[in-house]
């Protein structure tokens, strides 16, 4: 593609167009105290339907989104699960912001520019998160990150030509209560097929570091999602199950 070439970053859905996604979450733990350290690892792994129920007259989307976790692992042994499947609901713009959703607090994404991007070109996004004080359990008021977007390249993945977007959030240090703080960064890598309009390939690493007055905890999640699925329609009267 050329340098000079534009793309748009916009999501092309059509009323129950099913998409199924592999999510994997591999979360590293590490506590340290008193030149004491133990690790931990998880790894869940998961599979996403997401349904289009209705495309809105102001061209948002409706999606119902099904999550069934597939096998999970601690430490390298397989662990029987008890999660079950998790429905969620949201209406979203054509440029993936979240406009309504059924899960509980904030739940605001980065979009993408309703302009189109040239390859070298950088935006910035907010997010917001929710954490908690470690002392007490409690909530504190939800956290606002700052994340920095850039063009990379266009590239073939999984058949389909892909906007990569390279994302990455800068280290931001959040004071949790009296002595605690927590550090979050993060980098990633996106892929996007911007002609169909449709998310191909996602793999975000975040890194958090906890400093308590008797040690630290250091946690690296990396979550990966893939599409596994095209695109295909199904009766709006069928009941929307998850392919095995």
């Amino acid at each position: 593609m050329p340098q000079n070439e534009a793309v748009t970053l916009q999501y092309k859905m059509t009323k129950n167009e099913e998409y199924v996604y592999d999510i994997t979450v591999d979360s590293t733990r590490q506590a340290e105290s008193a030149g004491n350290r133990q690790e931990e690892h998880d790894l869940l792994r998961m599979k996403m339907a997401q349904k289009v129920t209705a495309v809105n007259g102001d061209g948002t989307y409706n999606l119902e989104m099904i999550v069934e976790p597939q096998k999970l692992s601690k430490n390298n042994q397989e662990v029987a699960l008890q999660a079950e499947k998790q429905k969620v609901q949201m209406r979203m713009s054509r440029s993936g912001e979240i406009l309504e959703t059924s899960l509980q607090g904030p739940a605001t994404q980065p979009s993408f520019p309703t302009r189109p991007i040239f390859i070298g070109e950088t935006w910035e996004g907010e997010s917001k998160v929710n954490l908690q004080d470690p002392t007490t359990g409690q909530p504190i008021p939800p956290v606002t990150l700052k994340f920095i977007y850039t063009l990379s390249s266009v590239k073939k993945i999984k058949g389909y030509d892909c906007a990569h977007i390279v994302v990455k959030n800068p280290e931001t240090e959040i004071p949790l209560s009296q002595g605690v703080t927590q550090t979050i960064s993060a980098r990633g890598d996106t892929y996007f097929a911007h002609k169909e309009g449709r998310l191909v390939k996602s793999d975000v690493e975040t890194r958090i570091v906890m400093t308590l007055p008797e040690g630290t905890l250091h946690n690296t999640i990396k979550i990966s999602v893939e599409l596994v699925d095209t695109p295909k329609s199904i009766s709006s009267g069928n009941e929307f199950l998850i392919s095995g």
